[in-house]
């Protein structure tokens, strides 16, 4: 949705956020991040992995109590 332009940056920022309050989705992308990113062959493409990466980031860095 979001490369359609049907999705806001700020919907899915939040989507990401809900998606990564999950143990499961936070090994999914830690797994497939770099992948996924030199995958991403289209500038929108690489704009949603920036904002969903920059989520998962913040769902797992030294202040998120979470892995």
């Amino acid at each position: 949705m979001f490369e359609l332009g049907a999705l806001s940056e700020g919907h899915l920022r939040q989507g990401a956020d809900s998606i990564f309050s999950a143990v499961p989705a936070r090994r999914f992308w830690a797994a497939s991040r770099i992948a996924r990113r030199d995958a991403a062959s289209t500038r929108r493409a690489r704009r949603f992995h920036q904002l969903v990466d920059e989520r998962y980031v913040a769902a797992t860095g030294p202040d998120s109590g979470t892995e």
